[in-house]
């Protein structure tokens, strides 16, 4: 006999297949893997889609301004310091007034008040980004406001060229004072990071990798960084330039961090913080440190014998680990690496390798510590960011 026809019940989508569902099955009991959350801290940064996030500025409305407006939204903004009012750096004695128009033209300036003096002064005097040039190379300050937000934005250089008809040289200049500026701030902030959240056990990640190489003398040099992060927190990321040993000349690589130099990084950062470490397989993060439980995956696929055959196992980039804390209570988690594997792919897209950013050299260690302060901020307004970030430096 035919099944009964029910007018009610949709005859496809989603509708139906909810009222067709028997009511009597009870949903399916979640794996292991799917109760153990990726990242356990409860307040762990949210990531933001770049389609949908928005700057405080933009490029229209940089090079629209009219000077006056420009110099007021730059204050506003912390990219530009208020000098009215403040000593003269010149002679250390008169007072700086407002700012006042040129007779021969140009950007207006501030004047000391000194009879002696009588200087005028840049408005951005001492900002570490803009700077006063005369001639062919003056760029005016709209310009390079804008220049500024292209190069945030990690547009490249001849891109820039093209769009704005800027030279060369004032891109690169402009990009290596931002790189010394970062630095700067990365190199002091970093020895305030402390891992961990107090009684609660954290996960944190470790790993080392490699920029570049080098023949020196019939034998290869490693540019190789270690690093570690908390999951959930990207501002948590510290580096440490290592230093391998001379490698042969067909050697893959440097091979992984030594146990001469990850102990003192180990106990420096991570020694009675309540921590989970997890890495890959190297046996140089076994070392013992208070505080401090570890678990490993296997980044490598295994040659394992069934009854008289041999095949290759997989690798296990994630793997549920059981631990058992001091106070006797288990706790579960998920090992693995993605998170610091993702962190060397966003520092690697923002190193250019050339010859003076090379094995040893400093270029390419201020492009670290640019792509590490960029980080920290992951998915916040590096235009209003650098605005604090010259604020830091003027204080």
């Amino acid at each position: 006999m035919a099944p009964r026809f029910n007018p009610i019940i949709a005859k496809k989508g989603k509708t139906r297949q909810v009222l067709k569902r028997p009511a009597y099955l009870k949903p399916k009991k979640k794996a292991n893997w799917q109760r153990a959350p990726d990242v356990r801290d409860p307040e762990a940064v949210k990531q933001v889609r770049g389609d949908r996030d928005s700057w405080k500025r933009s490029l229209p409305e940089l090079l629209t301004c009219s000077p006056r407006a420009l110099v007021e939204l730059l204050r506003k903004d912390g990219l530009l310091p208020r000098l009215e009012g403040s000593v003269c750096p010149r002679c250390q004695h008169g007072t700086l007034g407002k700012l006042a128009p040129q007779r021969q033209g140009g950007p207006p300036k501030h004047r000391c008040n000194a009879k002696n003096c009588q200087a005028y002064i840049s408005l951005h005097y001492a900002q570490p980004l803009f700077v006063d040039h005369w001639g062919k190379s003056h760029t005016p300050l709209s310009t390079q406001a804008a220049l500024l937000l292209l190069l945030l934005n990690r547009v490249p250089h001849a891109a820039i060229h093209r769009l704005m008809y800027v030279n060369h040289k004032a891109i690169e200049d402009m990009q290596k004072r931002l790189y010394t500026l970062r630095e700067a701030y990365v190199l002091e902030k970093e020895n305030e990071i402390c891992f961990g959240r107090g009684h609660e056990w954290a996960d944190v990640e470790a790993d080392e990798a490699t920029f570049a190489k080098k023949i020196v003398q019939g034998q290869v040099q490693w540019e190789q960084w270690c690093g570690i992060v908390q999951r959930g927190k990207p501002g948590t990321l510290v580096l440490h330039r290592l230093k391998p040993p001379l490698a042969a000349l067909r050697a893959p690589g440097p091979g992984a961090v030594r146990k001469v130099e990850w102990k003192p990084i180990a106990k420096k950062w991570l020694e009675g913080k309540n921590v989970i470490l997890h890495t890959d397989s190297a046996k140089s993060y076994r070392a013992q440190v208070p505080g401090m439980l570890h678990d490993r995956v296997v980044h490598k696929k295994t040659r394992v014998k069934v009854g008289n055959k041999f095949r290759w196992v997989a690798p296990k980039y994630v793997e549920v680990q059981k631990h058992r804390l001091p106070g006797g209570k288990v706790m579960q988690v998920k090992s693995g690496t993605q998170i610091v594997d993702r962190c060397w792919r966003f520092l690697k897209e923002r190193v250019t390798l050339n010859q003076q950013a090379c094995v040893g050299a400093r270029m390419l260690c201020m492009q670290l510590r640019s792509g590490q302060y960029e980080y920290w901020n992951r998915g916040k307004d590096l235009w209003t960011c650098t605005g604090a970030l010259v604020q830091w430096y003027l204080g």
